[in-house]
Parts: C-alpha cells; sequence; structure tokens
C-alpha cells in the first residue's frame, strides 16, 4: 500500500515539474514578445512556440494572444498576410474543450470572416461567421456576459454582410431577432448598430427616402459633441448617397465633403484601417457623382487622387475598390465621347472584376448568377450597355443586347424565385429601368436590321419578367424532370419556404416569452434552406441555369389564341408603357406611349370619371385594337406593375363601357395562358364544389383578425344572397352546395372532393399589416381555436394542391394585396393560382352581395353551354347592365369582379354521355330500318 502511495506521488510531482516547465518557457516567450516591436516577427515567434506545446489552458491563453496579435496587424490593413496565422489560431482552438473555450473559438471564427469582408469577400465572410454563430448556439446557457454580447455583434454583422450581397430579406429577419432580444433594447451601441443597418438594406432595396429618415435620426441622436463615434462620418456618406440617389447633386456633395474631411483627420491623428478604407470609399462617391452631373475635369482630378489613395492603403490593383474606380472614369469618357479611352477602362475594371477571366464576348462570368461583388458588377454591365448603345451600330448593339442577357442572368431571376412565398416578399430591386432598356436596345436592331426575330427579343424581354414565381411553382415537378431533379426535392424545398415565411410571421408577432424559441428555429430552418440549395446546385447543375428561360416563343403564344382573340402584353417603363400585341395569323405588333404623368391617379379616377376613363382607354387601347381588326372581340390582358389597378372592363370608348363590345380576361404571363388538360383527368368526382353562408345568428362566433386579441374581428354583416349564390352554382353545373353549417374550414381542407370549381360565397378579410394573413371567413365549426376553425389564410391557401380550372372567390377584397410589379397583386386570388387553380374570378374591392349573386348566376349558365371563361363573364355583366337601374350601372357595383388565367372553354367530359347515347340510338335505328328492308327483300 505505501509502494502505491509512493508511485503516486512520483507521478504527481513529475506532472508539476512538467508543468511548471511549461509556465516557464511561456514566460520566457512573453518576454520576448515584449521585448519585439515588429508585428509579424511577434506572430512568427506565436505560431512557432504553440506549434510544439501541448493542449492545455495556458495554451489557449497563448493562442488569445496570438488572436490578439493578429487584430492590431489587421487594424494597419495587412489582411493577407494574417489569413496563415489566423488559420493557426483557429487550429488551436478547435481543439478546446469546455464553454469558455467555445466562446473564444468563436471570436476566431468570426474574426476571419471579418478578414474576408475586409478583402472584400463577402461570401467567404458570411459562412465564417454563420460559423461562428453556430459555435456560440452550442452554448446558449451559458450564463457568460461574452457569449450575449458577442451572439448579438455576429447577428449585425451577418444583417450587413447580407444586406451587402443582397440577401435583404434574411437580412431584415436578422435584425428583427436583434431587436427580439430583451438585453439590446437597452444598449445604446446595439440600437445605434441596428439603426446603421437598417438604412444600409434600405438603401441596397432602393428605398431611398426611408434610409434617409432613418439616418437623420440616427444624426439627432447621436451627433453631439459627447459622442465620439467616428462612425458618425459614415452615417453622413449614407445620407449623401441619399441625397444623390434623390437627385439632390449639391446636398449630395456637401454631405461627401464632410464625411471625407472627418475620415481624412481620423487617418492623419490615429490610424486606423476603418478609417482610410472609408476615406477612399468617400472619394469613389464623389468621382460617381461628378460623373453623374458631367463635369469631366473634377472626374480626372478626383481619379488620380483615389487611384493614389487606394494604391497606398492596399498596395496592389486588385478588387472591387479599383474595379469602381475605373467604371466611373470609363463612364465618364464614354459620356464626353472619348470611346476608346471608355473601352479601355472598361477592360481594366473587367479584369479586376473577374479576375482576368471573361467569357467568350468579353463579359465577366457569373456562375450560377452569383458573384461576390453583385452591386459593383450589376452597375458595370449597366453602364457598359449604356456605353455600346451610345456608340450605336449594329455590333454595338449586339453587344448590348449581350449585356442585358447578362444582367437578366444576375438580377432578374435569382434562385430565390424558386419559393412559392419569394412573390409576398419586398422586391429588392427596381428592374423596370434594366428591362425597359432591353426592350429599347432590341427595338432599336429590329429599326436597323428589320429583323423580326429583335422585335420577337424584345417581346421576350417584357414576358420573361412576369410571374415566373407562378409559372415555376406550376410546373416544379415537370421542370425537376427535364432536369433529373427528384420532385419530392423540390416539394421539401417549398414546403420549407412556406413554413420559414409562417415562422417569420410568428416571430414579429410573438411574446417575449416565445421568442426565444422561434427565433432559433427561424435560423436553423435558414441554416438547412441554404445547404439544400447548396446541394441542388451541387448535384444538379442545371437547376439554377433553366430560371428565366422558359419564355414561350411567339408561335407558341400566337398557338394559344383563336381567331376573335387579341392578348396585349404590357410593360411599365420608367419612360414609356410598351404594349406587344399578339394576334392569331398576325406578325408581332408593337406600340410605345410615353408614360402619362400622374398615372396612378389617372387610373383612380378612371372608375369614377367618365374623361379619365376614356383617356386611359386611348392611352392603352386604342391604337393596337385599331390595328386589330373587326373580328377581334376578346381581350386577354397581362398587366403590369401600376397597370394591375386598372379595371379594364369599365374603360369608356364610343359611349359606352369596354366590357359591352369585347370580353376581357387578365393573364399573370404569357406562358399561363392555356388551361392544362391534365387537370380535367385528375378532376372528374365535382362539376362545381360550392361553399356558402348567410352570416345570421352570429354563425362565426367568435371569430377576429389574427393580431388583436382584444377586437372581436371585422364586422361580419349577413349575406343574404350568398346561400342561393351557392346553390345556384351547384344547380346549373350538377354539382354540390356545402351551405351555413357544413361550410366549414375543416371541410374545405379535409373533405373536398376533387373539382373543377370550387366557389365561396362569404365573407372576405384583408390584412392590411400582413397580407399573408388575409382569409376567407368560414362557419365556425366550434372544434379547435377560434381563430384556426374560421380563418382560411393565404398562407394556408398557398400550400394546397387544387388542381381545378376555377376558383370563384365571390367575397370581398379577395382580389386585393400588396403589388409586386412583376407578379400581380400578392392576394387570396393569387394564393389559389400558386395552389392550382388555371383561373380565378375575385373582387377588388367590397362587393355587393346582390350584384355578384345575379352577376354570378348568368356566368354559370353561359360556362354550362360550352362558352369561354371570359365570354361567359362578359354576357353576364352585359345582362346586369341591361337590367340594373340607372344607379347601379356605375362601375363600383360590378367592375370589382376580375378575371384572371386561362380563359377556355371548361371541358365537360359528363356531357359526352348524351352525344354518345344519341349516336347509338341513331346507329341502331339505322341497323333496325336496314333489316326491314333486307328481310323484306328476302321475304318477297
Amino acid at each position: 500500500m505505501n509502494f502505491v502511495l509512493l508511485i503516486w506521488c512520483v507521478l504527481i510531482s513529475c506532472c508539476c515539474w512538467g508543468q511548471l516547465t511549461l509556465l516557464q518557457q511561456d514566460s520566457l516567450v512573453l518576454d520576448r514578445l515584449r521585448g519585439t516591436q515588429d508585428l509579424d516577427a511577434r506572430l512568427s515567434l506565436l505560431q512557432d512556440y504553440l506549434g510544439s506545446r501541448p493542449a492545455g489552458d495556458t495554451t489557449n491563453f497563448l493562442a488569445e494572444v496570438m488572436h490578439k496579435e493578429v487584430l492590431a496587424l489587421m487594424d494597419v490593413g495587412n489582411y493577407e498576410r494574417v489569413l496563415d496565422k489566423l488559420d493557426r489560431v483557429i487550429e488551436l482552438r478547435r481543439r478546446r474543450f469546455g464553454n469558455t473555450h467555445i466562446v473564444d473559438y468563436a471570436r476566431s471564427l468570426h474574426l476571419k470572416g471579418a478578414l474576408y469582408g475586409e478583402l472584400e469577400q463577402n461570401s467567404a465572410a458570411a459562412k465564417w461567421n454563420a460559423s461562428a454563430i453556430q459555435e456560440l448556439n452550442r452554448v446558449e446557457a451559458l450564463k457568460d456576459p461574452r457569449r450575449d454580447r458577442y451572439y448579438t455583434s455576429y447577428l449585425l454583422h451577418e444583417a450587413t454582410l447580407n444586406a451587402y450581397m443582397g440577401n435583404l430579406k434574411r437580412a431584415r429577419l436578422l435584425l428583427s431577432i436583434v431587436r427580439t432580444r430583451p438585453e439590446n433594447s437597452k444598449s445604446d451601441f446595439v440600437v445605434s448598430r441596428v439603426d446603421k443597418i437598417a438604412a444600409a438594406i434600405e438603401l441596397e432595396a432602393g428605398n431611398n427616402l426611408i434610409a434617409l429618415q432613418i439616418l437623420q435620426h440616427y444624426l439627432k441622436q447621436y451627433d453631439t459633441p459627447e459622442n465620439k463615434d467616428k462612425g458618425i462620418f459614415g452615417v453622413y456618406l449614407n445620407i449623401g448617397i441619399c441625397y444623390q440617389r434623390l437627385n439632390q447633386p449639391s446636398q449630395a456633395n456637401l454631405l461627401f465633403e464632410k464625411a471625407l474631411a472627418g475620415h481624412k483627420r481620423n487617418c492623419s491623428t490615429e490610424f486606423s484601417a476603418y478609417a482610410c478604407r472609408e476615406e477612399i470609399n468617400t472619394y469613389v462617391n464623389l468621382l460617381n457623382l461628378a460623373t453623374e452631373q458631367q463635369q469631366f475635369e473634377r472626374v480626372d482630378t478626383l481619379a488620380r487622387l483615389t487611384i493614389a489613395k487606394a494604391t497606398a492603403f492596399y498596395g496592389r490593383r486588385s478588387g472591387a475598390t479599383y474595379a469602381e474606380i475605373y467604371l466611373r472614369i470609363a463612364e465618364a469618357a464614354s459620356l464626353n465621347g472619348r470611346f476608346q479611352k471608355a473601352q479601355d477602362d472598361f477592360s481594366k475594371s473587367l479584369n479586376l472584376l473577374s479576375d482576368g477571366v471573361p467569357d467568350k464576348y468579353g463579359l465577366p462570368n457569373i456562375y450560377h448568377g452569383i458573384v461576390l461583388d453583385r452591386t459593383v458588377l450589376i452597375e458595370w454591365l449597366i453602364a457598359l450597355r449604356d456605353h455600346c448603345e451610345r456608340m450605336g451600330g449594329t455590333q454595338n448593339l449586339i453587344q448590348a443586347l449581350r449585356v442585358h442577357t447578362k444582367l437578366d442572368s444576375l438580377v432578374g431571376h435569382s434562385e430565390q424565385a424558386l419559393s412559392a412565398t419569394h412573390s409576398f416578399g419586398i422586391s429588392t430591386l427596381d428592374e423596370r429601368e434594366l428591362y425597359e432598356a432591353g426592350i429599347r436596345i432590341a427595338m432599336q436592331m429590329y429599326r436597323v436590321t428589320g429583323d423580326e426575330q429583335y422585335k420577337e427579343q424584345a417581346r421576350q424581354i417584357a414576358a420573361g419578367t412576369k410571374s415566373q414565381v407562378l409559372y415555376q411553382q406550376l410546373n416544379a415537378t415537370e421542370l425537376a424532370r427535364q432536369i433529373g431533379v427528384p420532385d419530392e426535392l423540390l416539394e421539401e424545398k417549398n414546403r420549407m419556404q412556406l413554413r420559414l415565411s409562417r415562422l417569420e410571421a410568428a416571430l414579429i408577432a410573438a411574446g417575449t416569452a416565445e421568442r426565444s424559441a422561434l427565433r432559433d428555429t427561424v435560423l436553423q430552418l435558414s441554416t438547412t434552406i441554404r445547404q439544400l440549395n447548396q446541394r441542388l446546385r451541387t448535384d444538379y447543375p442545371k437547376y439554377a441555369s433553366y430560371i428565366g428561360t422558359s419564355t414561350q416563343i411567339y408561335a407558341q403564344v400566337q398557338a394559344s389564341l383563336d381567331e376573335h382573340q387579341l392578348l396585349l402584353d404590357y410593360y411599365v417603363g420608367d419612360s414609356h408603357i410598351h404594349c406587344f400585341a399578339a394576334q392569331k395569323n398576325a406578325d408581332l405588333r408593337y406600340y410605345a406611349v410615353p408614360l402619362p404623368d400622374g398615372l396612378e391617379e389617372l387610373i383612380n379616377q378612371a372608375l369614377i370619371d367618365t374623361t379619365a376613363a376614356r383617356r386611359l382607354y386611348d392611352v392603352l387601347l386604342a391604337q393596337p385594337l385599331a390595328a386589330a381588326g373587326p373580328q377581334v372581340d376578346r381581350l386577354w390582358i397581362v398587366p403590369h406593375d401600376v397597370l394591375w389597378n386598372v379595371s379594364f372592363q369599365a374603360l369608356r370608348h364610343d359611349g359606352h363601357f369596354l366590357i359591352n363590345d369585347y370580353a376581357v380576361g387578365l393573364a399573370y404571363s404569357s406562358q399561363l395562358l392555356e388551361a392544362d388538360s391534365r387537370v380535367e383527368a385528375r378532376a372528374k368526382v365535382n362539376p362545381v364544389l360550392s361553399y356558402g353562408i348567410s352570416y345570421n345568428n352570429a354563425m362565426v362566433g367568435s371569430s377576429r383578425p389574427l393580431d388583436k386579441d382584444d377586437w372581436r374581428g371585422p364586422v361580419l354583416s349577413e349575406l343574404p344572397y350568398a346561400v342561393a349564390e351557392a346553390k345556384a352554382a351547384a344547380d346549373i353545373l350538377d354539382g354540390e352546395a356545402r351551405v351555413n353549417a357544413r361550410a366549414t374550414k375543416t371541410d374545405f381542407l379535409r373533405r373536398r372532393p376533387p373539382s373543377k370549381i370550387y366557389h365561396f360565397a362569404m365573407h372576405g378579410w384583408y390584412d392590411e399589416l400582413d397580407p399573408f394573413r388575409s382569409a376567407l371567413i368560414f362557419h365556425n365549426d366550434q372544434t379547435g381555436d377560434a381563430l384556426d376553425r374560421a380563418f382560411l389564410t393565404l398562407g394556408e391557401i398557398v400550400g394546397l394542391d387544387l388542381t381545378s380550372r376555377l376558383a370563384v372567390l365571390s367575397a370581398c377584397h379577395t382580389d386585393r394585396g400588396v403589388l409586386q410589379p412583376d407578379e400581380g397583386f400578392n392576394s387570396l386570388a393569387r394564393g389559389f393560382a400558386l395552389a392550382g387553380a388555371e383561373a380565378t374570378i375575385a373582387s377588388r374591392w367590397a362587393a355587393s352581395d346582390q350584384v355578384t349573386s345575379d352577376i354570378m348566376g348568368t356566368f354559370y349558365r353561359k360556362i354550362g353551354k360550352g362558352e369561354p371563361l371570359d365570354r361567359a363573364m362578359q354576357y353576364a355583366v352585359v345582362d346586369y347592365l341591361d337590367n340594373a337601374p340607372t344607379e347601379f350601372r356605375k362601375p363600383k357595383y360590378w367592375a370589382n369582379l376580375t378575371l384572371t388565367g386561362a380563359v377556355d372553354p371548361l371541358h365537360d367530359e359528363e356531357g359526352e354521355g348524351p352525344l354518345l347515347w344519341l349516336l347509338l340510338l341513331a346507329g341502331g335505328a339505322g341497323g333496325g330500318l336496314g333489316l326491314y328492308f333486307v328481310s323484306k327483300k328476302l321475304l318477297s
């Protein structure tokens, strides 16, 4: 026993002696570090020593020393030289165990992300920053104030990176997560950073007035003598950018000069990489402003200064900063008519953007539409496009069209477009000028060459922007098969995207106790979606390339029309309204009308003022209808942007409404014109399934909106004609009506038979705060939560699989929503379209119960006789106008109903039965007569 004890004492002594030896060595190294002034030498000493030292707490301490040395080296701008040394710190800390070490490990990961950010490699920066956040999530329960502080800081950094890369929806989400953390509301530092990042997001989104308001509020709070925040000069710079975009150049120049003076002072008094980089950035913005104002001598002066400053700081000419400098010089030279110099400077800028590896046309290579410096590249391509157009000539115009194609692949159709919920987000870029320029250049080529292919290219540019989300959602399965993606993989992605949208809405509305769990769920789901997208891009390279290539050729568009139809495809640009007119057996026609002043006001007035209705007719329809000929009496209109607000059927010409002479239908896109015969095969159980609720006797009970617990819901007035309307639809088409107590949300979601037509005669509710929660209000079935049992929300509708020919939403505000210029309204009607309804009839505003019932009764009688949907709607409205009192002929009573989608007749397979029996009867009668005469002949 004593011997064993002796052995233990010897071992312990050896360990203590070894540890003391290590501590002595550590002390010697620290002494040498203090005596070495050169940062590189100190880092090399640490790196060599740590490479031979065993793991332990002291090793983590020395790694921390090295971490700080890296920070010091970064602060003087030596970014690229510290990457390998930082990798050594990360490798050392990766081997550490314990919560404290994990926090330090996360700090080093974040530092590497910050380093890549300084090198203008935002994708790599976001990757390492996300890794740091993931490590901190592992120790969420740790009672360490450092963890919470770093977690907030890293979320803000990721929000900034996502804003710079154009992922504005995620940037906003990250900011909302930061705001929901209770401890952050008390921190001036966090609140001020949130304000600055929010302003940067709005700037990237083009919401310049909102950004300006945020920044001006920031100045009132923090631009005081007591505040020593050197970042205030960056705020001056961003305010200057706002003024520049709002066409106030003198104000912009004043703010730029103020920012420049502050950054110069910071650079001279206390050198820091941040101040010097911001000084260069301010010079670039002054250069941009001078280019816009065509101050060519000032451009030359600023260019020399900017290049000198950048060379002194960066040490070599590379990256997005230099690319932008040469871009501005090239723009100025092109505007000044110095085309050869412009061409040379464009080439220099391109080499800096694409590392000297352009494509065969001398344009940047874009990998799956995603680049490190997306904003600079977009600006570069737009500047080159304008330069080529300015020079003129066939070859230059062809190059301009190539540039537009590159822009389209980069801007117009990102991978996010495959999400069913993307169209419910906020548009991140005003693309009107971009696509209008493409239309203009293609039409110039048509005029120069007379080649019809360029007119068709102009039409495809306009048509290709519209409803890509809807088109790809409805054709996801077919497209997946074509490119080899399993159906279930895309379905999984769409399900996750839909769930993410719902969680985001829930996070905003959640109470304090619920936010933490929801926040973590949102982050985890977002990470899963990113990983799935990466998997799709890696395993199926064609996945991203097919987006935006689905525009139909003109011959396909013509094939979907009959001789009485005229398709009008509009595009609203910054200067003109462009219209492409397609007709059976006729060449494509193009019209461009200058954008009227006050177009939105004119559209609003057209419903109540005859003069405005006539003027709007002249602007939009007079030319194409005059050229179409008298045989055309059916219009299929593809609106764009504010034209979605036009009630075309109520426009006036020749003293009466357009609906008196033309059947009118709308379409989200020319790609979605034809009815899909597969729906017929899948929907044979019911011709129509209708739901109607009269709302008498408080039938919906405690239904209320989703955002206020103390408000007992929208006022649900009685609808005395709704039940009769639902029953009439079912009786006319031999379908089924479920009314009042049977018209429940549960019944529709769980017990509906597949049907060609779904008809809803009930109340609709539009949520102005969150259109995604707008709803149809069903009968309250007294089971479960009051909201769940009565409100069928837009979010739920999008997730359905309806496979129907028509959804009739005979309810108020069902075609009302936030307008997405290229996608239409994010309304309940559009939700049904995303769910698979090939056509919808819905109401733009509050509907009259009686009027709607009268119109829909006539409509169903006409489609029962085989009329196309648009023609049936025309007959129904004209019949109503012919019989209504004068007061009730005003558009506000009937023009709310809009038909959108495929307008082909409903093919009734059941209708083939009587025809078959008739043929059999005729055949039998003929056979009997023949047998009679043969028998008579034989007997004789």
